[in-house]
């Protein structure tokens, strides 16, 4: 309903222990509702499998499994890594990432939530993240912001989880204008939409009715979305193709 045509989804298989499913069969049973979703909506997925902070001494064996051939075959297009920053040192994570770095996968990180900016530096320099998740505090360093913008990571946010989570007093007072007016691929998400109660729908409209961006800027954030995405050379081509085109015909 919301014309999204591609996502990617994080998940963190940890959560599903008592299910007692082994690595490849969790992934028949995702990847069911996956080509369900796909034949009913024409929406492709694809997944980012979370490793929790909590689980140092798994993360080079959720790494090996998730860029497997197997697992890519799957669907499986990155790792990313959830969690409270102040559960453990970011550099236990390090090595395993440094290996999904070598095999080309997306590395998505959460930073920030407690660290604010300093956060966000270690995890640029230990992870070589290609995506940072929510970067609270990024727009209150401008070290911060030029370490950012020297990785092209991009910038994925969301705006009911900033207001929801204390870290702004409402939407208005989000600084998504700093971080793009800096020049950095901000991407706008609906992070754990059933739990913020929001969409990706509704987090592009918060963005316009409160004077955050404008709609062409919102047009650059949606585009900034597919070239962070693990979709192939060509296929990111064609779909900014198609959505530069349905921009036009709506004008």
């Amino acid at each position: 309903r919301q014309q999204v045509r591609y996502a990617e989804i994080t998940i963190d298989p940890t959560l599903y222990g008592a299910l007692a499913l082994q690595p490849d069969e969790f992934l028949t049973v995702i990847n069911d509702g996956r080509d369900r979703a796909e034949r009913a909506w024409k929406i492709k997925l694809a997944w980012i499998i979370a490793i929790p902070r909590e689980e140092p001494r798994r993360a080079e064996d959720m790494v090996r499994w998730a860029t497997s051939p197997t697992s890519r075959k799957a669907g499986v297009v990155g790792i990313g890594l959830v969690g409270r920053e102040n559960i453990m040192p970011i550099g236990q994570f390090e090595r395993p990432f440094r290996t999904a770095e070598k095999r080309e996968v997306a590395r998505a990180v959460r930073a920030g939530e407690e660290y604010g900016a300093e956060g966000i530096l270690k995890a640029i320099e230990s992870l070589a993240p290609s995506r940072l998740v929510d970067a609270r505090g990024l727009a209150e360093s401008e070290d911060a912001i030029a370490k950012v913008r020297e990785s092209g990571a991009a910038v994925c946010v969301s705006l009911a989880r900033a207001v929801k989570q204390g870290w702004a007093a409402d939407t208005a007072s989000y600084p998504l204008r700093k971080l793009y007016d800096a020049g950095l691929p901000v991407v706008l998400s609906s992070d754990m939409p059933a739990l913020y109660g929001t969409s990706l729908e509704q987090e592009y409209l918060a963005a316009v009715e409160n004077e955050l961006l404008s709609v062409a800027e919102l047009e650059e954030v949606a585009l900034n979305a597919v070239r962070a995405s693990s979709l192939e050379a060509e296929e990111k081509a064609a779909m900014i193709a198609d959505f530069e085109t349905a921009y036009a015909n709506l004008r």
